[in-house]
């Protein structure tokens, strides 16, 4: 089955562990199609997610989370769908539907609603005002005084018996996160209901009842078509999905052999069809055909295909190949820059003096060059014999038998140091004369691609924290230049900011920071640049640094141009805001490599106006 649904529904049936994944990220139904072949994957992912139950109390315990359907039959046993596509007649096809009932794990409850907590000061004020204002019920029987604290937002409920002098009170605390309660109903300690009668003490209460659940909102996660018949013959959405070619259009757009066809129509069918040919990853020539019922869209995607979308995309299959198509566009080849692409410490470093000697960044493992690189390489010591490679870090984390491997192309010089911070010192130390210098944290990785592009703009290296502080020659490399910081107090200290403070030109660091990573990055767009004209998209690297390495591919193709926005499955609100003061509403939006979600670059296309 095709990767996208596979990662998809996997990642829906893991979500039972956390939450929704398709109910926080997607704005829109996963659509693929697959053949008869490759249904095995589907069924697989179906059956599991039968298996998904309710375990509340109420009249949906024990039922399934998902709801699977063919056509418009409900089925509950992933063999009916076996057996239909087993059914399936030559060219046939059936359509499967997977659809999120509303669910939540809640510990190990797996549930339909939750209560509703409090977010803000302004609903415990409402809360204590209801309190305040409340005249029957409880409220006739006991005394009951407020207090809300505004600096710890804490709302402290007190009951005395009426009347009562020094009788024995009950506190309840309600604080900020905590689920909403009803105010008109009280528990023991027991959690069990207190009667408002005659024989009611106020030291009997403990609690609050919670407030009423909300219902978890319903998501219509995937359409699944199976085919039984080739899938030479594909729809516009399969290669374009309205912003920016799908990972099949990048794959078809990057080796398309000669020209596309021109559109046709089918009298008989109504259909309209175009012809691409190009050669798939096993460099097998492929005849696809692209047809639609829908003119417009037929022509977006080939439109697309021939480079023209809202969201231009540069990607390869890997990250290998995205790094060598980002440098095939920027076109840089006077010499070139060599990082790991699993080890992005020590690249940090890397963008500024990949934009100062004219250098693609290329990428390769620990001890091998991938052959799309090497392929790349030969082409541009072919165009530039002169042309010199760097590697990036030591053996380590670059093998001697792959600069023994490279050397054998042209000259190969390796730059490096004993840490990540010493490396960034001696690529800085490459850079020869700067005025401007930014410093990073030790595993500010997200940092640094924030601030990469720019960096490289304005000729700055950006020099790495170490684990004992920055260095006396680091120190000494740094007198005398305008010094920014990059990131909190966590990843560079206070301390580090007075000693660099007292050696920057001007006496004065500043620091750009943000609570997470989406914030710094906006912070950065804020500082650093005026309108965006240009802007490029590369995926956040949350959860696994690694993903940044497109964004550093992309810093000096980006370096005077415009800003690296951070952003994989959402927009942050500090960056949707920066991009509203600052984004032109005839920007170029560049996607650098895949897995940027949809989302954000519907988005994106709201603040340009489409």
């Amino acid at each position: 089955m095709k990767k996208i649904i596979s990662v998809a529904l996997s990642a829906s049936i893991a979500s039972t562990a956390v939450m929704p994944i398709f109910a926080q990220e997607n704005t829109t139904i996963v659509k693929e199609t697959i053949t008869k072949q490759q249904s095995d994957k589907l069924i697989t992912e179906v059956r599991k997610l039968l298996g998904v139950k309710y375990t509340e109390e109420g009249t949906l315990k024990n039922q399934c989370v998902y709801e699977i359907k063919i056509g418009n039959e409900v089925i509950t046993d992933a063999s009916v769908l076996s057996t239909k596509i087993s059914a399936l007649s030559e060219n046939g096809e059936l359509i499967v539907k997977i659809t999120d009932k509303g669910h939540e794990k809640i510990g190990q409850e797996v549930v339909s609603k939750k209560y509703e907590v409090y977010e803000n000061q302004a609903e415990l004020i409402t809360t204590e005002n209801a309190i305040k204002a409340s005249v029957s019920g409880l409220y006739e029987k006991v005394d009951v005084t407020t207090t809300l604290n505004q600096t710890t937002n804490k709302l402290s409920v007190t009951f005395r018996d009426k009347g009562v002098q020094n009788s024995t009170t009950s506190t309840i605390n309600i604080l900020l996160g905590q689920e909403k309660v009803d105010i008109t109903k009280v528990l023991d300690k027991d959690n069990r209901a207190i009667a408002i009668d005659g024989t009611f003490k106020a030291e009997k209460i403990a609690k609050f009842d919670k407030a009423g659940a909300k219902a978890i909102e319903s998501k219509v996660l995937a359409e699944v078509s199976v085919k039984n018949a080739s899938l030479n013959t594909v729809s516009p959405q399969d290669i374009y999905d309205g912003y920016r070619l799908t990972t099949k259009g990048i794959e078809v757009k990057n080796n398309i052999v000669g020209t596309i066809g021109s559109i046709s129509k089918d009298e008989t069918t109504k259909v309209f069809s175009f012809i691409v040919n190009y050669t798939n990853g096993s460099n097998k020539p492929v005849e696809l055909t692209v047809s639609s019922k829908d003119e417009s869209k037929l022509k977006a995607s080939r439109d697309a295909l021939s480079g023209n979308s809202i969201v231009d995309v540069i990607a390869g299959n890997d990250r290998y190949s995205t790094a060598v198509e980002i440098a095939k566009t920027s076109k840089a080849q006077d010499n070139i820059v060599i990082v790991n692409s699993t080890a992005l410490v020590d690249g940090l470093a890397a963008t500024p003096f990949a934009k100062s000697i004219n250098a693609p960044i290329l990428l390769s493992t620990k001890t091998s060059v991938p052959t799309q690189t090497l392929e790349y390489i030969k082409e541009v010591i072919k165009k530039n014999p002169t042309a010199k490679i760097y590697v990036i870090g030591g053996e380590s984390v670059i093998s001697k038998s792959v600069q023994t491997e490279l050397s054998k192309l042209t000259k190969v010089e390796r730059v490096f140091g004993t840490d990540r911070h010493a490396t960034s010192v001696e690529v800085a130390k490459k850079m020869n004369q700067f005025n401007d210098a930014f410093v990073v944290g030790a595993t500010g990785e997200a940092d640094a691609m924030s601030v990469s592009a720019y960096a490289a703009q304005i000729n700055a290296p950006i020099i790495v924290n170490g684990w004992s502080g920055l260095s006396e020659e680091s120190m000494k490399l740094l007198e005398g230049k305008n010094i920014d910081i990059v990131g909190g107090n966590k990843a560079v200290s206070n301390s580090i900011q007075s000693d660099l403070s007292k050696i920057d030109i001007d006496s004065e660091v500043e620091r750009v920071e943000g609570i997470t990573r989406y914030e710094t990055n906006a912070a950065v767009i804020e500082k650093y640049y005026g309108a965006i004209k240009e802007l490029y998209v590369a995926k956040d690297g949350y959860g696994n640094n690694e993903a940044l390495v497109d964004a550093l591919a992309a810093g000096p193709l980006a370096a005077g141009k415009g800003p690296i926005l951070l952003a994989t499955s959402d927009l942050n609100d500090a960056q949707q805001k920066v991009l509203n003061i600052k984004l032109s509403s005839t920007a170029n939006i560049t996607q650098v490599g895949n897995g940027v979600n949809l989302t954000v670059m519907q988005k994106i296309g709201k603040i340009l106006g489409l």
